[in-house]
């Protein structure tokens, strides 16, 4: 909900009525006490996940998850005010990349997940059988610099984008099973490499090692992919690689001492979000009772 809907008079007496009110993010909280409306940040109710759904520290975990990476997908066919454009370039590049790692860009253009999945809008609605293949050569040609070959093609790839049908056919039930069981997933992970924080922060909860993809296109106020502040706060909680124009660079140190991520290297996530997680599970324990 935009800021001008929920700090109307009402909503401000309200959350005033109801304070200290926990933020999840650093933009909330500051925003809230500019109405005066006191307010903390929390973190998110999703690190807490670990208190239910933790798997054993013995169990052997085996399986890397990728969920919603960011990569940027130039456009080969533009189509504004009635005018197309076809970009040769970014059509002849794709080409190239597809036959220089032919073998791995067919297995992974063969993925449902390429088919659907665009890293800054809704679902791909294209059905332009080239499209999977374009998208997989771009992504795996950025990836494979800074993550292992194997790890890639062996990786589990999910979206959090789903085709509901407005209908009524899909109930409220069959979205929490859904979110149900992608919490197993991530819980069960070896590693997760993401872009989204409702993959990311989860993760942390449950003790999943992670890695976030970020680019100014994510973190951004005034980007598609975000609303403003969103990731204020909590951003820090995360071991971070910066994706830019196809390159990446970090400043963590844990993940500069590996010039590629494999599926062995070990990832240990950043202790900070404990606290809050804590936090968060006293409260709600409290409130319970």
């Amino acid at each position: 909900m935009r800021a001008h809907k929920l700090l109307t008079d009402k909503g401000i007496e309200f959350l005033r009525r109801h304070a200290p009110v926990g933020c999840r993010d650093r933009y909330t909280e500051h925003l809230l006490k500019s109405v005066g409306v006191p307010a903390y940040f929390s973190g998110c109710m999703t690190l807490t996940l670990g208190k239910k759904y933790s798997v054993p520290s013995n169990q052997i975990r085996k399986t890397v998850c990728i969920t919603d990476p960011y990569f940027d997908i130039p456009p080969i066919v533009e189509r504004k005010d009635e005018r197309t454009t076809f970009h040769w370039k970014n059509f002849l590049r794709g080409l190239w990349l597809m036959v220089r790692h032919a073998p791995n860009v067919i297995r992974l253009g063969r993925k449902d997940f390429f088919r659907v999945y665009s890293p800054t809008g809704f679902l791909d609605r294209s059905t332009n059988p080239f499209r999977p293949y374009y998208k997989a050569a771009i992504f795996y040609s950025t990836y494979v610099r800074k993550f292992e070959r194997r790890l890639l093609l062996d990786a589990r790839y999910i979206t959090h984008w789903l085709d509901v049908d407005m209908s009524g056919k899909v109930t409220n039930d069959d979205l929490l099973q859904t979110a149900e069981s992608l919490i197993k997933t991530y819980a069960s992970a070896k590693l997760l490499i993401t872009s989204r924080i409702h993959a990311a922060l989860p993760a942390l909860g449950l003790n999943t090692p992670v890695i976030f993809i970020a680019n100014k296109e994510i973190t951004s106020e005034a980007s598609s992919f975000n609303t403003p502040g969103r990731l204020d706060g909590i951003i820090e909680l995360f071991r971070v690689m910066n994706l830019e124009d196809g390159r990446f660079d970090t400043n963590d140190e844990m993940l500069t001492e590996h010039k590629k991520i494999t599926a062995d290297t070990v990832i240990q996530n950043k202790t900070d979000w404990k606290k809050y997680a804590d936090r968060l599970i006293d409260m709600a324990t409290k409130f319970m009772k």
